[in-house]
């Protein structure tokens, strides 16, 4: 593994010992993957591998606080229960020592290949190698770095090396910039150690001073799907955005069909795709974002995986529902049938701070102009999701702990005489799937009493409104 780097490893494990969080700690999520201590963001590397389900994320284990980027590690059977692993990871070499930045992880000759931006002095950014046979213990490849340097249509911003294969060759796809324009650079490979740079796989339209980083390339039938994650360089949001369109794996270029945005929530960003067993195409992403509040800052840890979600494209239409796996979560299931209501009806319920709600509202009231659901935390903290299928706009309205937000969203690609909600409440966090994915919204909450009792309102604004039916079940892994 390297004298240095068994030195670093070693240190970085003792410290999460020494410091793991007390399990009474405030906003502690229930099912969702966070860290024993310290800061994560980025997932890296997720893999299927020898049927386990391998994730690697950025991590620092000395502080709540971003930092010296390390690559934590977790192993799970079913994607919901995850099991914490030593260090994969750490910075210790030359052309690593500030950090060892996000990237990808593949399988080759029955051992687990991670690729990797290393990041040495003066932030110069190159991909690097490292590989185990058993999945746990990673030795980094004495000839790092596989791609020392950017290439002419890129810049110093070089990072988060994405690999996958495609017939006999291994492709990668890496975040840059140029110009202010964002830039995705595709490259080729016959071993995963020497690489052609072929081109621009894609390019922002305009100058939008941003970075594209964190980029995913996958086959999804007989179209590719590109993923990134845009990070400014102003005071705009960053935000994650989807391509559906064509690869062309001769010149590297993808040409790009339909764009939409990912998740519609703040608190998304850097997602990783992979393939699962049987083929299924899956999702992780960090659950927050570079300008977010670090409220759990001052219990020593910060940054959570999102639920994970399967994908699948519809007529050019990405859909990204939570996977069937979290089932098995479920227990103390509450259910009302056919509920009709002229304004609202509140259930005179408490349902605890960790549920999953799924309602269906039958869309046949053509007329209605606002139908949904008020979520309420406390009597003055709640939030309320609205569908408006007069002017076909979904409303998001958080009220929590004193501070406000409202959206309004295009609805216009969500289909069908139904409309379903599926929402996901984990102490601090909530989770919004309509109708199977078609549209997703994530965010980090966080009340002023964490252990706050759910209630449920349902609403409607003019006429007549039937929900079919309202789920509730306890969530506890």
């Amino acid at each position: 593994m390297g004298d240095k780097q068994i030195k670093n490893v070693s240190k970085a494990n003792e410290e999460i010992q020494k410091h793991k969080r007390n399990d009474n700690d405030n906003y502690k999520l229930n099912y969702h993957f966070s860290p024993i201590t310290g800061w994560i963001n980025d997932p890296n590397g997720l893999i299927y591998y020898k049927n386990k389900y391998h994730a690697f994320y950025q991590y620092n284990p000395y502080s709540a606080k971003w930092g010296p980027m390390h690559w934590g590690h977790a192993m799970s059977d079913d994607l919901i229960k995850w099991e914490h692993l030593p260090i994969a990871l750490a910075p210790s070499e030359d052309y690593d020592l500030e950090g060892c930045l996000s990237g990808s992880a593949v399988e080759l000759d029955g051992e687990i290949v991670l690729i990797y931006t290393g990041t040495a002095k003066d932030d110069i950014q190159a991909q690097c190698l490292a590989k185990s046979s058993d999945g746990i213990v990673f030795k980094k490849y004495g000839g790092n770095p596989v791609i020392p340097q950017y290439p002419v249509d890129g810049s110093r911003d070089f990072r988060d090396p994405k690999v996958w294969k495609h017939k006999d060759k291994w492709y990668m796809a890496i975040g840059s910039a140029k110009e202010g324009r964002g830039k995705i650079l595709a490259y080729r490979s016959n071993d995963l150690i020497s690489w052609q740079y072929l081109g621009v796989a894609l390019k922002s339209v305009k100058k939008d001073n941003c970075v594209w980083e964190c980029p995913n390339i996958i086959p999804v039938k007989d179209k590719h799907l590109m993923i990134l994650s845009s990070i400014s360089k102003t005071e705009a949001e960053d935000e994650c955005v989807f391509y559906v369109g064509d690869m062309d794996y001769h010149s590297g270029q993808f040409t790009a069909e339909y764009k939409n945005k990912l998740d519609y929530g703040t608190d998304f960003y850097a997602p990783q795709v992979f393939y699962g067993s049987s083929d299924r195409i899956i999702m992780i992403g960090w659950m927050g974002n570079w300008k977010g509040e670090r409220v759990t800052e001052r219990d020593g840890w910060e940054g959570a995986f999102t639920l994970p979600r399967d994908l699948k494209i519809i007529d050019n239409r990405l859909y990204c529902a939570p996977v069937g796996e979290l089932k098995k979560l479920r227990h103390n299931h509450t259910e009302y049938l056919d509920i009709e209501i002229n304004s609202s009806h509140r259930i005179k319920k408490t349902f605890g701070n960790c549920i999953e709600i799924l309602t269906v509202f039958d869309n046949k009231y053509e007329l209605n102009n606002y139908a949904g659901i008020n979520i309420y935390f406390s009597d003055n903290e709640k939030v309320s999701i609205l569908y408006d299928n007069r002017k076909n706009f979904v409303s998001i309205d958080f009220d929590i702990n004193g501070k406000n937000s409202y959206k309004e969203l295009d609805a216009s690609q969500l289909r069908g005489k139904e409309m379903v909600f599926n929402i996901f409440i984990d102490v601090s966090s909530i989770e919004i799937f309509i109708n199977n994915g078609a549209m997703v919204i994530t965010e980090r909450i966080y009340p002023y009493n964490p252990d706050f009792q759910v209630e449920l309102e349902m609403v409607s604004y003019k006429d007549l409104l039937c929900v079919k039916q309202l789920n509730v079940w306890s969530m506890n892994k």
